[in-house]
């Protein structure tokens, strides 16, 4: 009885992402060969836009990188050679829903959640989400296609890569604040828990999908209704109505 306080806490808290001499540990590895590991620290304040951020260093090179400020669930990046901020995660999503759009190059990138579920960190209980980008144009979600966040550990593939992408080699090892371990990383392939948190549920062929996830036209716009006929998307598959 007496970890069940801690237990609750961790069912119905967020779990903030940024935090004074928070650090994340990545594998680096590429296809020549070419492997290392490197550590990003939270360290120290700014103010960008009259807006708080934190500043994230290189822990071996003493370098800054870039700029962090949460709002909410939101996780914001401010880049060295951006005049914008750039929306790195929205933890608050739930399944089907889409996480950002943007253009990027004349190109449409839509981010979309396909399922959530809840993970254990010591007594944390963590929110993990898997989402996929461009999602209208795969009939099919597969484990290649998609990327993992866990609320107040960020992405699998980068702390300012939300999602996997071609000649992305980098792969979350641990994240920590002094003693305190908050993931290594195994978290992001562990066995999920089932909490009041968790709204999905899983299909015949494994993947966790809202039973009611929005529609979304095949240019991402999102409908009031089903369509009469024609091809629409939900649960990040598409789906012919005659």
């Amino acid at each position: 009885m007496a970890f069940m306080p801690a237990l609750t806490f961790g069912q119905e808290s967020y779990e903030p992402f940024l935090k004074e001499g928070k650090t994340w540990k990545y594998n680096h590895h590429d296809m020549r060969g070419t492997q290392y590991m490197y550590s990003l620290i939270v360290k120290g304040d700014t103010t960008i836009n009259e807006l708080a951020y934190k500043k994230i260093y290189d822990v071996s090179t003493d370098a800054y990188q870039y700029a962090l400020r949460e709002d909410g669930k939101k996780v914001f990046c401010q880049f060295q050679n951006s005049d914008t901020p750039k929306l790195l995660y929205d933890f608050g999503k739930n399944a089907g829903e889409i996480v950002s759009e943007e253009i990027d190059q004349d190109v449409k990138i839509v981010i979309m959640v396909i399922s959530v579920d809840t993970v254990k960190s010591g007594d944390r209980l963590l929110r993990r989400m898997k989402v996929v980008e461009n999602y209208s144009e795969s009939d099919e979600i597969y484990e290649s296609n998609y990327s993992t966040w866990i609320e107040g550990l960020g992405s699998s593939c980068g702390l300012d890569t939300p999602v996997r992408y071609p000649g992305n080699y980098n792969n979350f090892y641990s994240c920590w604040i002094g003693d305190d371990i908050l993931g290594e990383s195994d978290i992001f392939s562990a066995t999920g828990i089932d909490t009041s948190v968790n709204d999905t549920f899983k299909t015949m062929d494994g993947r966790s999908i809202s039973p009611d996830a929005p529609i979304y036209d095949l240019q991402g716009r999102r409908l009031s209704a089903m369509p009469q006929k024609g091809v629409y998307i939900q649960n990040g598959k598409k789906k012919l109505v005659k």
